[in-house]
């Protein structure tokens, strides 16, 4: 139950950075001579902040849990299960070789 709570909980949180980097070309577009000086420090922070480091989860500081590495999971699992799926076995009975037969008559 809670590897469910946590999936919910990355894929919201990968939404969230999304929706925080799409002001940012917008942003960069602003013309700094039609603001005020504490406006254009707004939006340089803003900017540098989106720009910097990777917004996202620390995972033991050995990486950054993003939207990217959640969509790699997902890839990984989706090739798993297909290539388990390519090496399941189906049983052969006497019946389906059966339906398998060609009746050839020569004339």
């Amino acid at each position: 139950m809670s590897v469910t709570w946590n999936g919910i909980f990355l894929i919201f949180a990968s939404i969230i950075t999304l929706k925080a980097h799409e002001p940012l070309d917008t942003l960069l577009k602003v013309d700094v001579t039609c603001i005020s000086d504490q406006a254009y420090k707004s939006i340089t922070m803003f900017v540098n902040r989106l720009n910097g480091k990777t917004i996202g989860f620390r995972m033991y500081e050995m990486f950054t849990l993003d939207a990217s590495a959640i969509l790699m999971l997902i890839g990984t699992l989706v090739t798993y299960a297909v290539v388990m799926l390519q090496f399941t076995s189906v049983p052969t009975t006497q019946q389906n070789l059966m339906l398998n037969q060609t009746n050839c008559t020569c004339c």
